[in-house]
């Protein structure tokens, strides 16, 4: 009975040892994916942010390139809402945001999939006002468009334009 109680003890030390072993190994993953995550964030931020706007309204970017630069800040945007504060809130808007906001009307060449994505992102965090969106004309194009969608039998964008709908009256 000695020999078990000295055999299981052996065992749970190697085992506790092992164990050890792997939440260490798992620390280290752990530490190594938030530094390569904070990395992503900062070059975002600091290299890519300040650059879209070349990419979106540049008349030397010709097309397809705005359309893969709307993309990219939707799946950003997607990812982490925190690059909002970085593109500009209240009355220090962000040039971006404003361009963007140019793009989302009736028959824009600009307007996607992605810009609606964009905009969505931007009234649901509830980073402006009213009177910014009144400003940038947000509300009075978010009628109009719906307006067109509905008119033109466009469903393409429908649900996205429920959705930025709902968050404006809400």
């Amino acid at each position: 009975m000695n020999l078990n109680s000295k055999s299981n003890e052996k065992d749970q030390g190697l085992g506790g040892k092992a164990e050890q072993s792997a939440n260490h190994q798992y620390n280290h993953q752990y530490l190594q994916v938030q530094s390569v995550s904070r990395l992503i964030d900062t070059t975002i931020s600091q290299q890519l942010l300040p650059r879209l706007m070349y990419i979106l309204t540049s008349d030397q970017c010709q097309d397809p390139i705005p359309m893969f630069g709307l993309r990219l800040l939707s799946a950003i945007i997607d990812r982490s809402s925190q690059f909002f504060p970085t593109l500009g809130t209240g009355h220090e808007t962000n040039p971006l945001l404003v361009a963007i906001a140019s793009f989302y009307q009736v028959n824009h060449p600009r307007l996607n999939r992605h810009t609606l994505k964009v905009i969505q992102k931007w009234v649901s965090g509830r980073l402006v006002g009213l009177t910014e969106l009144e400003t940038l004309q947000i509300l009075k194009n978010t009628n109009l468009l719906v307006t067109s969608m509905l008119k033109n039998r466009q469903e393409w964008c429908l649900e996205i334009m429920l959705d930025i709908l709902h968050d404006l009256l809400t």
